[in-house]
């Protein structure tokens, strides 16, 4: 009996480890949805002073940095890509657990929404992050179709469909690359997406639309329960609508946040739709949006802005700056800071300026020539001297780090592996396909720079390439060309 009892044993522990270890390899790593409620609990208790609740648009267009650095406010945002309101609810239940916020922000775009469940993929995201307890299990139950509720408890078997997507990060005990990355892995980091690529949009406007349409009624009632699990607690809630511009939800939508603000009313709660006075927020069309739904970090600072202002004026919240407690929001404001100069970097178009902006010393700058490159050139002259390239170094791979020349190819070495916590960078220089002018897009190009398996300095067959990582936050920030064949331009 006793032999049996231990077999037994045996058994259920190495089970549980092997399913600890396939939960490892399988499970979904990603700062969205997930790392925010896993980085959420991190936080110490009743630390947050503004909760910030909704899909990508809460996530994306709040900067937790500018909110505090300018106004003394620790918020966090939790949320996920596309997320219902039901399941906002249960995710603010679950703050509520550890948190006594002053306030709570709902970013109200999913209000329009009118479909009974969200597909697997971003369903799943919505409570994988979450720890187990009767709240989880409520909220799967809810968000999730009966039919795959019990998959979803048990999660291993929407884990399985991962096979063909599996990748080296997935066996590693950190992840991978992204977790090299601010988001997810940094204790500092408040739930923050941040961008730097625009793509410019058209405003609408919608003032026009002065009808009312009725709510989704599942969405209607977790909307409500939101509002009334605020109110039961004492928390002056605030809802906003960030300004989008998807043609097929624009009038649809508009018609029930007019509801949604009659709604909001009955429990005296503002409703701020900045899609009727986007004029307000000071946005520029053609610079602060990343695409039609969420903005770039120049746009969030300026929505945040405004939004910090509003929060001041009309809500008694406590300004935290200079506060020993803080200081991971402290740390976030300068990380979100200097994103936010660096991404200034990739829209330089003049060498000179490009030359003159990365003198700060924790920029690493790597430059190699490729295939023709004329270095006596007078601007490629100029920008090669000013990092410390003599002129007798004409051809080859160089890396600058911490405002000095610390390597280059020209002493004799083809290449070189170096490392920080974060990344891993290994610079190449073959002088024959530099002479020949390979085709940089091909496999059969080694001078280039590899930084954790993703190449650089490759964006031009004849000239400069040059690819600038920020040390301080631990990203690589720009990555250009200067083309030969067309008068020395700029090519990203």
């Amino acid at each position: 009996m006793r032999k049996t009892i231990i077999r037994i044993s045996g058994f259920l522990l190495i089970l549980v480890f092997a399913l600890g270890y396939y939960k490892s390899i399988f499970s979904f790593k990603s700062a969205d949805g997930i790392g925010q409620m896993e980085q959420f609990y991190n936080q110490p208790e009743n630390s947050i002073d503004v909760l910030v609740l909704g899909s990508s648009h809460a996530f994306v267009n709040f900067n937790n940095g500018t909110l505090y650095d300018e106004y003394g406010i620790a918020s966090y945002n939790l949320g996920a890509t596309t997320q219902p309101i039901w399941n906002t609810y249960y995710y603010l239940k679950e703050a509520l657990k550890t948190q006594t916020p002053e306030l709570i922000v709902l970013e109200g775009y999913m209000l329009g929404y009118d479909k009974k469940y969200l597909d697997d993929p971003l369903n799943f995201k919505n409570f994988c992050g979450m720890k187990w307890s009767e709240n989880k299990i409520e909220a799967i139950k809810t968000g999730t179709p009966p039919q795959r509720v019990q998959d979803f408890i048990m999660e291993y078997p929407v884990y399985h469909t991962r096979y063909s997507s599996l990748q080296k990060g997935d066996f590693l005990d950190d992840f991978g690359s992204e977790s090299r990355d601010y988001n997810w892995f940094n204790e500092d980091w408040k739930g923050q997406y941040l961008f730097n690529t625009a793509a410019p949009q058209v405003y609408h406007d919608l003032s026009v639309i002065d009808y009312k349409k009725e709510l989704f009624p599942k969405t209607e009632k977790y909307y409500r329960k939101i509002l009334e699990l605020a109110q039961e607690k004492d928390i002056p809630v605030l809802i906003v609508i960030t300004p989008f511009d998807l043609l097929d939800d624009l009038e649809k939508y508009q018609a029930r946040y007019n509801r949604a603000e009659e709604i909001a009313e009955e429990y005296d709660v503002t409703f701020l739709n900045f899609q009727t006075r986007l004029e307000e927020l000071g946005l520029d069309l053609n610079s602060d949006y990343r695409d039609a739904c969420h903005l770039t970090v120049w746009g969030s600072v300026k929505y945040s802005r405004y939004i910090g202002n509003y929060i001041k004026e009309h809500y008694k919240i406590s300004d935290r700056r200079g506060d020993s407690k803080y200081i991971s929001w402290a740390n976030n404001a300068a990380y979100t800071n200097r994103y936010y100069i660096d991404s200034l970097l990739k829209y330089q178009t003049s060498l000179a300026d490009i030359s003159n902006r990365i003198e700060d010393p924790n920029y690493w700058v790597i430059i190699s020539t490729a295939g023709k490159c004329d270095t006596s050139d007078t601007q490629i002259r100029s920008f090669l001297e000013q990092q410390g390239i003599t002129e007798t170094d004409s051809q080859g791979i160089w890396l600058k780090q911490d405002g000095k020349l610390t390597w280059t190819s020209c002493d004799g070495d083809s290449k070189i592996y170096v490392s920080n916590d974060y990344r891993d960078f290994r610079l190449m220089y073959d002088k024959e396909s530099d002479k020949t002018g390979t085709d940089a897009n091909t496999d059969s190009v080694t001078n280039n720079c590899v930084i954790d398996n993703t190449i650089y300095n490759d964006k031009v067959k004849n000239g400069l390439n040059v690819t600038i990582y920020d040390s301080q936050i631990n990203i690589v920030i720009d990555d250009f060309g200067v083309n030969k064949d067309d008068n020395y331009s700029i090519v990203r």
